[in-house]
């Protein structure tokens, strides 16, 4: 263990260093894209919606992947001009709203 950051291994190629926080996140990654590949990623309610404003361009994005969005997890709506209501979010996702139901079960 390096700084409580990196782990330091061997390999048959010599030393690895790994970040255990990248290695953390891909490790969801992958999990996540499987489970979007098979059934879909299984989202929890949140209690109070979150509402996020964009950019104009950033709205667009998001409107034209509302689909690929709630593959993902994520309950995603039009709640005004470039403001989004999320309703639901990725069950791994930890958040500090309280989940109201899963869904997927």
């Amino acid at each position: 263990m390096l700084n409580n950051l990196y782990v330091i291994m061997e390999g048959k190629d010599g030393l690895l260093l790994m970040d255990q926080h990248a290695a953390h996140q891909r490790v969801m990654f992958e999990k996540m894209r499987a489970s979007m590949e098979h059934e879909g990623v299984p989202s929890q309610r949140l209690l109070m919606p979150l509402t996020l404003q964009t950019s104009p361009r950033d709205a667009d994005l998001i409107t034209r992947n509302l689909e690929a969005l709630a593959k993902l997890g994520i309950d995603a709506q039009p709640f005004g001009p470039n403001i989004f209501k999320i309703d639901a979010l990725p069950r791994f996702l930890k958040t500090d709203a309280p989940p109201v139901a899963q869904s997927g079960d």
